[in-house]
């Protein structure tokens, strides 16, 4: 049988000699089917050697790759090679001085990372999984209100980091979570874009039931106004200027109540969340409702929509 040309060292040793004929006919059925898989492994390794996922400038291809393609060797190599590469990008453009101007090129890497996680998520160990969660955390407190709503591409990032953030929901610090449902349910007030929607659906079927330590229940509870106004401003930094005012207004207010009258009427820090994110849920069902209403909708929306009920029913069973 004759070899390809230039092909791979490491791949030629997986064509099927003579002596290999009885394996690759029980592997495959034929030697033929076992000629035709090699093959088709040497174009991938070729493929992953032109476009090497350690290069940057590949991720914008990376992004569209569906892992679950690949050879479980090959998967689990690119998957990481994907993932490191994509958290340096991240980290490089945290710790250097652009501008949120900027903010745009890393869409694709966050897409790339995404794609792991969707399709490789079991080849990345604790540390991998521990370094995409920290960049996108990082990226996730340069947002606010004003910038999303203001600018598309941070839409788009925005809509990249929720399913990024969702799909680490379980080690996410408690109040990142309460961060991002906060700023979910301010944003659906200003009738985003319906693939932002989408993003904030995808994130709230990922919360399930977390356990909250109560230490920081009872940090938020007993938490006072001021100390409060100057967490959002070290949260936040300068993008959350425009609002530290609102804040320590509304702060103000509540403190001429009498205190017997707000101890009535406070809720558990837990109950609170569950409502403003069922609230932050029901609203985006709604927006959907009414895009459907006046025009039809895109071809993926049955899909995705299967896929949240089935992300729904799970949630069910941790309720009953």
């Amino acid at each position: 049988m004759d070899e390809l040309p230039s092909q791979p060292e490491d791949v030629q040793t997986l064509w099927c000699t003579e002596s290999q004929v009885s394996e690759a006919t029980t592997r495959y059925g034929t030697a033929e089917l076992c000629a035709h898989h090699v093959t088709i492994v040497a174009h991938l390794v070729e493929f992953i050697q032109k476009f090497s996922p350690k290069e940057a400038e590949n991720l914008l291809l990376w992004q569209y790759i569906s892992f679950q393609a690949l050879p479980a060797e090959l998967r689990k190599q690119t998957a990481l090679e994907v993932s490191r590469s994509g958290t340096t990008e991240c980290r490089k453009w945290l710790s250097s001085s652009r501008s949120l101007g900027e903010l745009e090129s890393l869409n694709p890497v966050l897409s790339a990372l995404l794609a792991v996680c969707n399709s490789a998520s079991e080849a990345l160990d604790m540390g991998q999984q521990t370094a995409v969660k920290e960049v996108g955390s990082q990226l996730w407190a340069l947002l606010n209100i004003k910038l999303v709503t203001g600018q598309p591409y941070v839409q788009q990032t925005l809509s990249l980091l929720l399913p990024l953030l969702g799909f680490f929901i379980q080690i996410l610090d408690p109040q990142l979570i309460s961060q991002v449902i906060t700023l979910q349910t301010s944003l659906l007030k200003s009738e985003p874009p319906d693939h932002v929607r989408l993003a904030v659906l995808d994130f709230l079927s990922s919360l399930g039931k977390l356990f909250i330590p109560q230490a920081i229940q009872t940090g938020f509870v007993d938490e006072t106004a001021a100390a409060r106004v100057e967490r959002v401003k070290q949260e936040k930094g300068t993008f959350w200027a425009p609002f530290a005012k609102v804040t320590v207004e509304e702060a103000e207010k509540s403190s001429l109540q009498p205190s017997a009258k707000r101890a009535r009427h406070e809720l558990p820090l837990e109950e609170e969340e569950y409502r403003s994110a069922l609230q932050a849920a029901t609203a985006a069902l709604e927006a959907i409702e009414s895009l459907l209403q006046k025009s039809p909708p895109p071809d993926w929306l049955l899909t995705k929509m299967e896929t949240l009920q089935e992300r729904i029913d799970k949630l069910k069973h941790h309720v009953f």
